[in-house]
């Protein structure tokens, strides 16, 4: 019965702390820890710079593995984008886990997701256009490289699907990258060295020989 008496008091304990919500209120037994102390000459250092916008979380955790001090997370101040941005935090010993000497390290990595949302919800994401000026679509397991290099060598900006995925689906991913123009490539066209090009802005399409391809693509 003593052990899970023990238990249940740190249990509740430990549920007290992590209701904290200024620093200064951690229980004392917290506070004089080192850690505690590196965190309290970090908040009066902030505020000395007129830092405003830092808080403490005594329920930020990152991975045990390998941070040895300060871990800290980075949020956009729109309320509709609430998920961490960035995150990261000391790691002394990282470097000296590959046989090189120890060096103080502090690092973060941006998640992707987050970034891109972010630029977004601030107009901060540039409208870039494909530069890729023709798709190349397969039909089977062919060997469309050639046909791609003839057309590279002509100046083209090409792009070739080699998923053997239908091409409706070809169709789809050329529009979802921006990309107007898909030239078809299959066994009949490959001997007959005719090939269907169709703009998918406009829905048009024409059967030509490469060499009018290139010539229409030049103009």
């Amino acid at each position: 019965l003593l052990p899970a008496q023990k238990s249940a008091g740190a249990t509740e304990r430990l549920l007290a702390v992590l209701e904290v919500k200024q620093l200064e209120d951690l229980p004392d037994e917290i506070l004089q820890q080192p850690a505690a102390q590196e965190l309290l000459a970090l908040e009066r250092r902030l505020q000395e710079l007129g830092i405003t916008n830092a808080k403490f979380d005594v329920t930020l955790m990152r991975g045990f593995d390998y941070y040895t001090g300060i871990v800290f997370e980075a949020f956009d101040a729109d309320p509709e984008n609430r998920r961490a941005l960035l995150g990261g935090g000391r790691y002394d010993g990282l470097v000296g886990l590959f046989g090189v000497e120890p060096v103080p390290t502090v690092g973060f990595a941006w998640g992707d997701v987050t970034l891109e949302r972010f630029l977004r919800l601030h107009g901060l994401m540039p409208d870039l256009q494909s530069e890729t000026q023709l798709y190349i679509a397969t039909v089977g397991d062919i060997n469309v490289l050639s046909v791609a290099a003839q057309l590279r060598t002509a100046g083209l900006n090409v792009a070739v699907n080699l998923s053997e995925r239908k091409l409706g689906d070809q169709f789809k991913t050329a529009e979802k990258k921006g990309i107007a123009f898909v030239l078809v490539v299959g066994e009949t066209e490959l001997a007959s060295g005719e090939y269907v090009l169709k703009n998918l802005e406009t829905g048009d399409q024409q059967t030509l020989k490469l060499d009018d391809l290139i010539a229409q693509f030049q103009r």
